[in-house]
């Protein structure tokens, strides 16, 4: 009995099997993009902290 192919549970595995791969693909690009986030984050409080540092030289050597 185990043995008799069912179709109709072969059908429910593919669409399963095709439900969990988008899945999984949804999360790796949402996992990417917030990493590029995060990186972009990072990559603009150090080009602000740069000029922060700038200006405040340019104005202690305004003294």
């Amino acid at each position: 009995m185990l043995d008799t192919p069912c179709p109709r549970l072969d059908q429910f595995n593919h669409h399963r099997q095709a439900m969990l791969r988008e899945w999984s693909d949804n999360v790796l690009s949402g996992a990417i993009n917030h990493a590029l986030a995060i990186q972009e984050i990072r990559a603009t409080s150090t080009a602000m902290a740069a000029l922060m540092a700038l200006h405040e030289e340019e104005l202690l050597s305004e003294r």
